[in-house]
């Protein structure tokens, strides 16, 4: 229980301010009859010492991780930090082609996946040239058409990939 850091007395009889003052004393001291008490800045000082050492934990944390820029090893394909294809990839494709629209609740709702997934499987259709860009809340325009898709699965089956958009 906090106690008053000149008088000692119990927070339970009398209200302590922040600095750990009764009010009586407080009073006291505005008035001049008595001198404020020195701070205590050692409980401070093993907070910044720990607030320090979580700051250095997240910082060695961040440096570890890969860096995740857009990379092209292949002049037709982007890759955004990612080598392996979302095997969600083709079932979305689909979905949106059938549909005519491209949206992620679309994608989350019929496919059963996260925000953060939908998203990128958007981003990688956009990428390979499959939906047009983000335009607000409205749906991403669907670019290929069900027989445009019927073939690239069949090159698929070719060379086992859907094509990349060339930039």
């Amino acid at each position: 229980m906090p106690k008053c850091r000149i008088c000692g007395v119990n927070a339970l009889f009398l209200k302590v301010n922040e600095d750990g003052i009764c009010k009586s004393c407080a009073k006291k001291i505005a008035k001049g009859k008595i001198s404020p008490p020195e701070k205590d800045f050692s409980e401070l000082q093993e907070d910044v010492e720990r607030i320090r050492i979580v700051k250095n934990r997240l910082i060695d944390a961040v440096n570890g991780l890969p860096e995740r820029s857009c990379v092209r090893s292949d002049p037709n394909s982007v890759s955004f930090g990612f080598d392996v294809e979302d095997e969600m990839l083709p079932a979305a494709i689909e979905l949106v082609v059938e549909t005519g629209q491209a949206t992620t609740s679309l994608l989350q709702r019929k496919l059963k996946l996260g925000y953060a997934r939908a998203a990128r499987i958007i981003d990688e259709m956009e990428a390979r040239g499959i939906v047009g860009p983000f335009e607000g809340s409205k749906p991403r325009q669907v670019l290929i058409s069900r027989h445009q898709l019927i073939e690239m699965k069949m090159q698929m089956d070719a060379d086992q990939t859907f094509p990349r958009k060339r930039r």
